[in-house]
């Protein structure tokens, strides 16, 4: 374990951090707002790359929409009738782009041309083929282009495929709405929380009764609500990396940005409030996190299931490189398939702080101090490399504060989620 480069006794960081929008419910609530009767006000913080590109999909599709000067986006609801000839649709690197898109656009008549962003074009997509063949549209992936031919939801019956992602699920709930739908789930159910969410979000426009959930069986009533005025949540998942650079530098962080109370990724933030490493005290516009005591007195190594809560991986794998214990993850697998191999980066982003990250016979994960044979270290030269994925970079951003800065090969990709984050971290230098 590399011990940090500095590490002040409490010392408050210069300015608060501000957080962006939470992505999860920005696309949710845009979505929503987009397919809702009437026009919507949602008021949000800094928002990604991701979510920005699902605006210019909207508006290319036929949707008009307008940011005012205090960061309200007046979104205005369903279309006459969609663009469906539209030169192709841009959807950028964003997989729930995609994932919630597709479906809505295959309540619609005509035909939809998608053109993906490197990354997100070599990522699985077959379960998506399999949503969309089921609702009657013919879907086809060439390269990077999705080509789909729709004339309406053709069945108000559907077997949904929930092993690999929760987004699936979602993109239906959202879509849905002009006749009374059951889902059958298929295989276990992954990201309950991101589900939860889903369905929050969907009573907030559509009622409290638009969804019933029976085991493995959900029925959805139609309708698609009325347009709100709503304030959005800042970003948990980007929460996450300053309560691990709160942890690992011992230093006062203030946060402005309210939470929402559902999203996965506060799962991470109670694991290290129940280990007594961080302290968050609730404030009228975010929190304030407190470093509880030292890392290396943390006497047992922190269990985490990434399950649930995948985005979570490569910031807590810099906090276990700096754990004297480590840290054991549970149920890694998906992160393969994110925006990158994240269980790759998240061994590399370890063998910054010198640590290991090591694969168990039962499919589980442990972070660990390496010792001398085990320290990995950087080429002479070589900047970190990110592989197109924000989280890698923004977790190699803390690691940078903890254990000294090194270069990134392309730090530019955060803007996916979080724009403003290296003027953010910039404040608790």
């Amino acid at each position: 374990m590399r011990p940090p480069s500095s590490k002040p006794d409490f010392v408050p960081a210069r300015e608060p951090v501000r957080l962006p929008v939470c992505k999860s419910s920005a696309q949710r609530a845009v979505l929503l707002a987009a397919l809702a009767e009437g026009p919507s006000i949602l008021q949000m913080a800094e928002i990604g790359q991701d979510t920005q590109e699902l605006l210019e999909a909207l508006r290319t599709l036929g949707w008009e929409w307008s940011f005012a000067s205090n960061q309200c986006l007046n979104l205005g609801g369903r279309p006459r009738q969609l663009h469906a000839e539209a030169s192709p649709v841009m959807v950028g690197e964003g997989a729930s782009t995609l994932r919630f898109l597709a479906p809505a656009l295959a309540a619609h008549k005509g035909h939809f041309s998608l053109r993906l962003g490197p990354s997100l074009a070599k990522r699985p997509h077959q379960d998506l083929l399999t949503v969309l063949a089921a609702l009657g549209a013919h879907a086809e992936l060439a390269g990077d282009c999705l080509e789909i031919t729709a004339n309406g939801w053709q069945s108000q019956e559907l077997v949904v495929p929930t092993g690999t992602s929760s987004q699936f699920l979602s993109g239906l709930w959202m879509a849905a709405g002009d006749c009374d739908m059951t889902y059958h789930l298929q295989g276990p159910l992954v990201s309950k929380g991101y589900l939860g969410m889903t369905m929050e979000w969907l009573q907030r426009f559509r009622g409290p009764e638009v969804i019933a959930m029976e085991d493995v069986v959900v029925r959805q009533q139609a309708g698609f609500g009325r347009g709100q005025t709503l304030a959005l949540p800042a970003d948990t998942s980007a929460m996450i990396f300053f309560a691990v650079a709160c942890v690992l530098l011992q230093r006062e962080i203030t946060v402005r940005g309210i939470l929402h109370p559902l999203h996965p990724d506060a799962a991470a933030l109670r694991m290290l409030e129940e280990a007594q490493l961080l302290q968050i005290i609730p404030q009228v516009q975010g929190n304030q996190l407190l470093p509880m005591r030292s890392p290396q007195q943390c006497p047992e190594p922190l269990q985490f299931d990434l399950g649930q809560a995948p985005d979570c991986g490569p910031a807590l794998a810099v906090l276990g490189a700096g754990l004297p214990k480590g840290i054991h993850f549970q149920n890694p697998g998906r992160l393969r398939y994110k925006e990158s191999d994240r269980l790759d980066g998240m061994a590399r982003l370890a063998a910054l702080g010198g640590a290991v990250l090591r694969e168990q016979a039962d499919g589980s994960l442990w972070v660990t101090p390496g010792t001398d044979g085990d320290m990995v270290a950087m080429a002479t030269g070589q900047p970190f490399a990110c592989a197109q994925d924000h989280r890698l970079a923004m977790a190699a951003g803390i690691a940078g504060l903890v254990w000294g800065s090194f270069p990134l090969d392309d730090p530019t990709v955060v803007a996916k989620s979080f724009p403003s984050f290296w003027e953010q971290c910039a404040r608790l230098v």
